[in-house]
């Protein structure tokens, strides 16, 4: 009988040993490297109305780890641009992103994706429909957050946490802090419904280094519906309460994503009605349409855009509204060994303001890159 129990608990023994060196054989490390030269022209370089030639090197290094349960990436950048006649010199913008997607148990799912950058020029700054001209750096930031749980077979519990900061050479900028919860119910297997409670804290910093801080919380109804394998329809609607320093008001907010993957493609686009970051990085009242899109072409080509249209003005009442654009595209030759040449191009503006010329920009240029092919 001790034979038997001694050779079952060596069994065992060796199922969690066995077990456990299977996890750990799944886990991988792995460095990201990338490096990209780039020449071109911008027509209203540094927006001091001017155009001009530029040289772009962009390196960048992070490290990736992965297994079955969790993916984590941490990727620092560095780009050094120069423009022959304004800025022989050069100058330096730095950024940094970490993107995590995790699942501890059956039930449980986090995504996160974490960026901050600090850019001499942030002519990315048009592509979340902030426009400004006479600011040369900012520091920028951004977070997406989720996590959901599985409560019962039909019925998930998720809360969110959004974060976007913009802070210009001279102190001015914006942030907002934004959080919910909700609860979804699942209908059908394509169809999910359900509510949630919104809340989020704006800031608005002041020229001379004054701070102002305005609120706004709501419910709101919430859909997720499949149209087929690879297309989603979220969407979300309900009233927010907006308290600022000087007024206070009831705005209807709205939003509608599609969301499109398959293996060869990729598609989001985004329709928003209520209050966020306006054109100067203040609290507005904005209505927008914007996206992205991914083509793949084989191995050897590849298409992406980006883009929107953004109207907005102060928060709650949407006074002196300021309707611009951006967008931007890359076509791409996928060499060998990791080898890619890319032709790119941005172009944004305002487009009902006195100043129109002053924020009018359009960027081309040809861009040499390399990245350590992954395993």
């Amino acid at each position: 009988m001790g034979a038997w129990r001694r050779a079952g608990r060596a069994a065992v023994c060796a199922a969690v040993l066995g077990a456990a060196a299977r996890v750990a054989a799944e886990s991988e490390v792995e460095p990201i490297a990338r490096l990209s030269l780039e020449g071109g022209y911008d027509s209203n370089a540094l927006y001091e109305g001017l155009t001009d030639r530029t040289t772009r090197i962009s390196p960048e290094l992070g490290i990736r780890g992965r297994d079955h349960l969790w993916d984590l990436s941490a990727v620092y950048g560095a780009d050094w641009i120069r423009y022959q006649r304004l800025q022989p010199d050069g100058a330096w913008s730095h950024r940094l992103r970490l993107a995590l997607d995790m699942r501890p148990t059956r039930r449980w799912r986090a995504l996160a994706d974490a960026r901050a950058a600090y850019a001499y020029d942030p002519v990315g700054l048009a592509l979340q429909g902030i426009f400004r001209t006479g600011q040369q750096a900012a520091w920028i930031g951004r977070l997406r957050a989720r996590a959901t749980y599985e409560v019962a077979p039909r019925v998930e519990g998720l809360a969110e946490v959004t974060e976007r900061y913009v802070r210009f050479n001279d102190l001015t900028g914006g942030a907002v802090h934004g959080g919910a919860v909700a609860g979804m119910w699942s209908w059908t297997e394509r169809l999910s419904v359900g509510a949630g409670y919104r809340l989020a804290a704006f800031q608005t910093f002041l020229l001379g280094g004054g701070v102002e801080i305005a609120y706004a919380n709501g419910v709101e109804g919430r859909l997720s519906y499949e149209l087929d394998r690879h297309l989603r329809l979220e969407a979300s609607a309900g009233p927010e309460l907006f308290r600022g320093p000087h007024d206070t008001a009831t705005v209807p907010a709205a939003t509608v994503t599609l969301y499109r993957d398959e293996r060869d493609s990729d598609l989001r686009v985004t329709a928003h009605h209520g209050l966020g970051i306006g054109s100067t990085a203040a609290p507005g009242l904005v209505t927008s349409i914007d996206g992205g899109a991914v083509r793949r072409f084989g191995r050897s080509f590849l298409l992406r855009g980006d883009g929107g249209v953004w109207y907005s003005g102060v928060a709650p009442s949407g006074a002196h509204p300021v309707l611009g654009f951006a967008v931007a595209g890359e076509a791409a030759w996928l060499m060998s060994r990791g080898v890619r040449l890319s032709l790119v191009a941005a172009r944004f503006a305002t487009l009902d303001q006195p100043d129109a010329e002053r924020l009018s920009r359009t960027t081309v240029g040809l861009r040499l890159g390399w990245e350590l092919e992954s395993r």
